[in-house]
C-alpha cells in the first residue's frame, strides 16, 4: 500500500506485451489439486482472532489523512466491513480500519485471492495487498489499490528497493529509495459489485488477475521472502484530493480471502 512520493514507475505489462506479439494472456492456475492454507469465509458476526490481528495506530507518510481505528472494523452479514468516517482517532480527524496476518499467517509463493466491493470518492484508498513478515520494507506486493476518484481503475504493483536500504512498519515509512513496477487495470465501475482479486506468486514472476483474466505480469524484482496478509482502508493523497463533495461513511466488503500453495511452487 505505501508508495506515495519517491519512486520509480516501470510500465512492465506495456514493455512486455510490446516485444511479445503472440502473448496471450493466462488464467489463474488450477486450484483443483493446490493445497488450501488460509481461508476466511467471514461467516461469523466477529473477525477471527485467530486468523487476524486488527490494527490500531497512527501511519506517518506524507498524504495520510486518516488513522486504524478498531471500531472501523466488523464482521457482517457474511462480509468483512472496514468503514472510513469523519470519528477522530488518536491525532487523526478521520478513521478507517486495517487487518493484518502478522505472527498468524504468512506464506512464500502461491495463489492469493479475495473477493470484494470496493468503496468510492476522491481521498479513499482501499487495498488487499501482501508485506514482508520479517518487518524489513521494501519488497510489497500489492494485489490490487484503488484510487478513490478513479472508480474504473484497479492499481497492481510490486515495490523493490535497489540499494538494500530497509525500513520498519508504514507507520514510521521513508520513501526514499523505494522503486515499484505499477500497473493500471481499467474497467467498469468497481464500487458497483464484487469483483475477484488474485495475484500467482512465484520464484520468477508475479501474475496479477481480475475476475479470472490475467490484467498485469512482471518478471522483474520478485520478493523471495514469507509475507502476511493485509487488508486495509485509508483516507489520503493516494486515492485523490479530499473534496467538499466526497462522501463519509463509505465501506470496503470483503466476501472471503484464500490462499493456496500450488504444487508447482
Amino acid at each position: 500500500m505505501p508508495k506515495l512520493f519517491a519512486y520509480v514507475i516501470v510500465p512492465v505489462l506495456a514493455l512486455f506485451t510490446a516485444s511479445c506479439a503472440s502473448y496471450v494472456p493466462s488464467v489463474p492456475p488450477d486450484l483443483v489439486r493446490a493445497a488450501l492454507t488460509f481461508q476466511d469465509e467471514f461467516d461469523g458476526t466477529a473477525v477471527d482472532s485467530s486468523k487476524w490481528n486488527i490494527i490500531s495506530r497512527n501511519i506517518y507518510y506524507k498524504g495520510i489523512l486518516s488513522a486504524h481505528n478498531p471500531d472501523m472494523v466488523s464482521v457482517q452479514d457474511g462480509h468483512l466491513k472496514i468503514d472510513l468516517n469523519a470519528t477522530p482517532y488518536r491525532s487523526m480527524n478521520y478513521s478507517g480500519g486495517e487487518i493484518d496476518t502478522r505472527d498468524k499467517f504468512s506464506q512464500q509463493y502461491g495463489y492469493f485471492e479475495a473477493r470484494m466491493k470496493m468503496p468510492g470518492g476522491s481521498a479513499i484508498h482501499p487495498a488487499w495487498w501482501l508485506w514482508p513478515q520479517s518487518d524489513r520494507w521494501p519488497p510489497e506486493i500489492d494485489i490490487v489499490e484503488m484510487k478513490g476518484n478513479e472508480p474504473t481503475n484497479a492499481y497492481m504493483t510490486v515495490h523493490w528497493s535497489e540499494n538494500g536500504i530497509v525500513r520498519a512498519h508504514p507507520e514510521q515509512v521513508d520513501f526514499d529509495g523505494d522503486h515499484f513496477s505499477e500497473s493500471a487495470y481499467e474497467g467498469p465501475d468497481l464500487t458497483q459489485d464484487f469483483h475477484v482479486y488474485g495475484v500467482e506468486w512465484g520464484p520468477d514472476r508475479l501474475v496479477w488477475f481480475i475476475d479470472g483474466v490475467e490484467r498485469h505480469r512482471t518478471s522483474r524484482h520478485i520478493p523471495q521472502e514469507p509475507f502476511m496478509l493485509i487488508i486495509d482502508l485509508a483516507l489520503d493523497m493516494y486515492g485523490g484530493p479530499l473534496l467538499a463533495s466526497t462522501y463519509l461513511p463509505v465501506s470496503l466488503l470483503v466476501d472471503y480471502v484464500r490462499v493456496y500453495r500450488l504444487n508447482n511452487l
